[in-house]
């Protein structure tokens, strides 16, 4: 009986009675070279030039027996490795500078990205090769510009694990593992993703500082570097629309903008501390404000209270002088060089107090 081949890795098969005295050298390649290269082997697939068609050989050595395809090459665009339609598990390494899809000879296969690493294998019922196990380094059945991929859960914000087209079912998908989806640019490098538009029904808070209430609702489009500014179903105003004013940005009114948003920027007019009819010692709260002395009222500068730059005003609203008490260091009336431990305020007359620093201060105004 003569000998026949294996259907899938193509190994002699030796017939009964037959190859007597020289089966040993058909034994040791069958184990020793074929076995061993389906279990083991590489085969060197340049895809430079053209398509590959991995050989087939009966009882030698050959490429579609190898368990890893190592492919190489400086193609500068997507390439097929056409392989037996027969069960077969592959180590894909992909080294050259494009796409290579490792298909059948009238099958769409399964493609493998430039620099990336999967295990293929021939799905006998799917009748096609597909990805084995949780790469992720393979775009599945789509192109990996396909813009309907899907990545992200549109409710959770999780990448997608399974389900999206062109991401195989039970695949795990990296950032680093996807590198361009049409309008969508992913830098494995830094973890970021550019030039993304986001279609209607996107929902969610727009976190706004210093406790704002931001916006709850957003839709149409929300895009940046320069883009249009989003619409917004529900919106408030402590927010800055993208290329909009700051403030309000149906106005571009500048106002409300303290921290509690009941003051405009800067003074319009000197806020007023109350009228004092008793003995008062100026405070820290009182720095640019004024100080009203009613009948009966004095005022005294403390010592080491204010700091440099500080100014406090005082008006004599009686009818006679008041005194103004200097218990700090060093008091001078502008113009003089000499320390003042009193000094009268006129009648309806308006004294301002300059704090040089702590221990020294100037007084100005109708004073002596």
């Amino acid at each position: 009986m003569a000998s026949s081949y294996s259907s899938l890795l193509r190994i002699e098969l030796i017939g009964t009675g037959d190859q007597s005295g020289t089966w040993g050298a058909t034994t040791n390649t069958n184990l020793g070279t074929l076995v061993e290269t389906a279990v083991a082997g590489t085969a060197d697939i340049d895809v430079t030039s053209a398509n590959q068609t991995l050989t087939t050989q009966d009882g030698a050595s050959d490429e579609a027996r190898c368990m890893i395809l190592n492919i190489s090459g400086t193609p500068g665009t997507s390439r097929n490795v056409v392989a037996p339609k027969s069960s077969k598990m592959y180590i894909v390494i992909n080294g050259s500078d494009d796409d290579v899809v490792i298909k059948g000879s009238d099958t769409t296969g399964v493609t493998v990205a430039s620099g990336a690493t999967s295990t293929i294998a021939w799905d006998i019922n799917a009748t096609d090769f597909v990805q084995v196990g949780g790469g992720g380094d393979v775009s599945g059945p789509a192109s990996s510009t396909d813009s309907n991929i899907a990545l992200f859960d549109g409710t959770t914000g999780k990448l997608l694990k399974d389900g999206g087209k062109g991401i195989p079912s039970g695949a795990i998908v990296g950032i680093s593992d996807v590198q361009t989806l049409t309008n969508k640019t992913i830098d494995a490098s830094s973890n970021t993703v550019t030039n993304v538009s986001l279609s209607t029904g996107v929902t969610g808070t727009l976190p706004v500082a210093n406790g704002g209430t931001g916006v709850t609702s957003i839709t149409g489009l929300v895009k940046g570097n320069g883009g249009s500014a989003f619409s917004a179903a529900s919106a408030g105003t402590d927010y800055v629309a993208p290329g909009g004013a700051l403030g309000t940005p149906s106005s571009g009114t500048l106002s409300g903008c303290t921290v509690d948003g009941s003051n405009a920027v800067g003074y319009r007019n000197v806020p007023a501390v109350g009228t004092k009819t008793t003995s008062y010692v100026l405070a820290t709260g009182d720095v640019g404000k004024y100080v009203q002395v009613g009948s009966g009222g004095s005022i005294t500068i403390p010592d080491a209270t204010f700091s440099e730059g500080d100014v406090v005003s005082i008006f004599n609203n009686t009818t006679g002088d008041i005194t103004i008490t200097c218990s700090i260091t060093t008091a001078y009336i502008a113009g003089t060089d000499s320390d003042k431990a009193s000094v009268a305020l006129a009648t309806r007359g308006v004294a301002t107090v300059l704090f040089i620093s702590g221990t020294v201060c100037v007084i100005s105004g109708n004073v002596q």
